[in-house]
């Protein structure tokens, strides 16, 4: 009895993790958390160029802001062919 019951405390830990593993997932590939990453940046760098007095800070603080959009845009791609080098016989 005591074996089994240990099992199913470590099957009952496994799902646990895997819900978590799955809602980190579900956050870091999110629109919401890309677009509030998005706003911190461009504010950032606003505010920043604000200070050290850039020629049209509010239009070049889109620069950094658009890179990071940018690179979420072409990681997925990027990172879809890399698993499919690195691991060829999982399908994806």
């Amino acid at each position: 009895m005591g074996k089994t019951d240990s099992l199913e405390v470590r099957v009952a830990r496994i799902e646990a993790r895997d819900a978590r593993v799955d809602a980190d997932r579900a956050w870091n590939n999110s629109f919401v958390r890309h677009a509030v990453i998005t706003l911190a940046t461009y504010l950032a760098m606003a505010l920043y160029l604000l200070i050290i007095k850039v020629p049209n800070p509010l239009l070049t603080a889109i620069v950094p802001a658009g890179a990071y959009v940018l690179s979420v845009l072409t990681l997925r791609p990027l990172k879809k062919w890399w698993l499919g080098m690195r691991y060829p016989e999982q399908k994806r």
